[in-house]
């Protein structure tokens, strides 16, 4: 990122917000082009027009030039596989990417499901791991892709990522199983924390 003149500023909840140094404002997001073509993220201050600084877009294409977004839910530090989604645009949401209509799209989410390892890689695998570790959750989820050259392209990873429930169409059918070994693996989680010993202090408990 090139930083000119943005700073930031504490708000409420202690959080950090990006403000134009000069206006004391916070900028816009706008997307911008390059002359190579490449799609730059900037910021703009909306009061004195300055631009506050840019980050260059990174390419989550795969080797068939398709945009992916991957989901693994974390249950008690451990991750499970929950969907592969392909897309010919670069924002991929599972619930209109190019899933419902692609019989191969499907295919390539069900050996993602049945071998996430063999899918996107042993590294890629072990990044996830670390990611996982780094979290410490109870419960969470990661957001991220695997490009051409097998680079983990992490997009997000927090404490409330969703599971959307599953239509009752059989083409989904495939997928039912890794719902349902989310699912076990956090009743097996609370099980443990309700029967632990009585000699375990709360604090113990939650982790």
């Amino acid at each position: 990122m090139i930083e000119n003149h943005l700073s930031g500023m504490k708000i409420r909840n202690g959080a950090m917000m990006f403000i134009c140094s000069t206006c004391k404002v916070p900028p816009n997001f706008v997307f911008g082009v390059e002359q190579t073509g490449e799609f730059v993220y900037l910021l703009i201050c909306p009061k004195c027009g300055i631009g506050l600084g840019e980050w260059n877009s990174l390419d989550a294409r795969d080797s068939e030039e398709h945009f992916r977004k991957i989901r693994v839910m974390i249950v008690d530090r451990k991750i499970y596989p929950l969907h592969l989604a392909i897309s010919h645009t670069w924002k991929v949401h599972y619930f209109r990417a190019d899933m419902a209509h692609s019989e191969e799209n499907r295919r390539k989410d069900g050996e993602f499901l049945d071998d996430m390892a063999r899918a996107i890689g042993s590294r890629a695998v072990t990044a996830l791991e670390r990611i996982a570790a780094t979290l410490d959750l109870d419960y969470g989820g990661i957001d991220f892709a695997v490009n051409a050259g097998g680079d983990v392209l992490f997009f997000e990873g927090n404490a409330t990522m969703v599971m959307v429930p599953l239509a009752a169409d059989e083409k989904w059918d495939y997928r039912r199983p890794a719902f349902d070994n989310v699912f076990a693996a956090v009743r097996r989680m609370l099980t443990a924390r309700a029967t632990a010993g009585d000699g375990e202090r709360p604090s113990q408990l939650l982790r």
